[in-house]
């Protein structure tokens, strides 16, 4: 019995031993692993990378976009923009995603790179979410812009041709009143290309009033209509009728020279002016992500050692 006690013992200790050995099998595949599926989700954090470096090329198009002065010539730089920022946000997109899923079997050494990214990515998207409008802003004032300057020109020279009216029917001759009512005539033809041209800039950014300026130049045409009306008179030998409507006109077209006075600048800068307000806050938004992007980037960089 005694010798049979003491082989129970040592066959315990080589049982106890086996089942050691086989514990530490199990943690070692355990510990490889845990290895693996660390590494696995760095190399997605490293796909998250590239796909946020494959739409940067928009992001430094958009940026460059918004920070460019509102031209025709930059209409088109905005446009194309806007064409590729949904494929962009589509990457962005997908960039987080891979972050997300990454983080479920990340090291917790890798976490600041996955929170640096996410920031990086975040801060793309409000960029080119937030460059949407103000691109779309751009190109709708670009589009504006042309058709407000003409319009003032065409003002102007109307403005030109009246007083050269008036010149010419002080004359008192049959010769200047005539040339009085071809000058009124053409300088009515300019106001209603510089009236339609107006409609125009409206109907592309409505948040600009041209009201004030189509109010001048509807009391511009209704001026001018009243100088043929009495060129007209002259002509048909009623010369002391004209003489007689010159006083109502006279206080007509002061009134409408008040007019001008109190008009709010000129259709482009009330155009510029609707436009700041317009996108104001959306490029308060984007400048501030913006700084964001930089400052991740910056994380990113120090954390890969770069």
């Amino acid at each position: 019995m005694a010798r049979a006690d003491g082989v129970r013992p040592r066959g315990r200790r080589t049982l106890l031993l086996a089942l050691a050995v086989v514990a530490l099998g199990a943690g070692a595949l355990f510990v490889a692993r845990v290895l693996s599926q660390a590494t696995g989700a760095r190399g997605m954090l490293a796909d998250a990378s590239g796909l946020l470096s494959q739409a940067e090329p928009t992001v430094l198009a958009v940026d460059q976009a918004v920070r460019s002065e509102v031209t025709t010539a930059a209409a088109d730089a905005a446009l194309a923009a806007l064409e590729k920022l949904e494929p962009s946000i589509e990457t962005l997109n997908e960039a987080k995603s891979v972050v997300a899923r990454a983080r479920q079997r990340l090291a917790e050494r890798d976490r600041p790179l996955a929170d640096a990214l996410d920031e990086a990515i975040a801060a793309r998207l409000e960029m080119l979410e937030r460059a949407r409008p103000v691109l779309e802003a751009d190109v709708a004032v670009a589009q504006a812009l042309v058709p407000a300057v003409e319009a003032w020109t065409l003002v102007g020279q109307a403005e030109k041709m009246a007083d050269e009216a008036v010149a010419s029917f002080n004359k008192h001759t049959k010769d200047g009143v005539q040339r009085s009512t071809k000058l009124t005539t053409d300088a009515d033809a300019l106001l209603a290309r510089a009236r339609s041209n107006l409609e125009t800039v409206t109907a592309g950014f409505p948040e600009a009033d041209m009201g004030p300026f189509i109010s001048y130049i509807d009391a511009k045409r209704a001026l001018l209509a009243e100088s043929r009306k009495i060129d007209a008179t002259w002509l048909s030998g009623k010369v002391a009728d004209a003489n007689a409507m010159l006083g109502a006109y006279n206080a007509r077209e002061k009134q409408v020279a008040e007019q001008a006075k109190r008009l709010p600048g000129t259709p482009a800068s009330v155009l510029a002016e609707a436009y700041k307000r317009a996108v104001e806050a959306d490029v308060t938004a984007y400048f501030e992500a913006r700084e964001r992007a930089r400052s991740a980037d910056a994380k990113i960089r120090s954390l890969q050692g770069g």
